[in-house]
């Protein structure tokens, strides 16, 4: 399932990215969606489908600046194209009771060591952002 990311900074509120449910208790979103961090405040909205108004049913969940984990290795190319833009966010309370209620989705990733090969596969893909460089 897709979630909406929303940071707090002392210039104001910004909606910033989207993210994939990958746990009860964790989104996997771009690296390059925290370039200006340290946030005063971090929310993932989840189960939103408008956010103006927000849906009434809205899962929301804080993260921490010290639960955003961005890959060690992220950077940006000389022309500012990010490379390694990944990053976790960890929050809490888990979303456990949403889950096995099927209220909330989450991505199944792979196992470790699984070597299935999805070539060939459909998938789809959604979300918020830019759709080319730099735009």
């Amino acid at each position: 399932m897709k979630v909406f990311i929303q940071t707090t900074a002392s210039c104001g509120t910004k909606s910033i990215c989207g993210g994939t449910i990958i746990g009860p208790n964790h989104v996997l979103t771009a690296a390059s969606c925290f370039d200006r961090k340290p946030y005063t405040e971090t929310k993932i909205f989840m189960k939103t489908y408008t956010i103006n108004p927000m849906d009434a049913d809205a899962v929301i969940r804080g993260v921490a600046n010290q639960h955003i984990f961005v890959h060690p290795n992220y950077a940006r190319d000389s022309m500012g194209t990010p490379i390694n833009d990944i990053a976790i966010l960890a929050f809490r309370p888990c979303l456990y009771y949403y889950i096995n209620n099927d209220l909330i989705n989450k991505v199944n990733l792979p196992v470790v060591g699984e070597t299935n090969s999805y070539l060939y596969y459909s998938g789809q893909a959604v979300g918020w952002g830019y759709i080319s460089n730099g735009r």
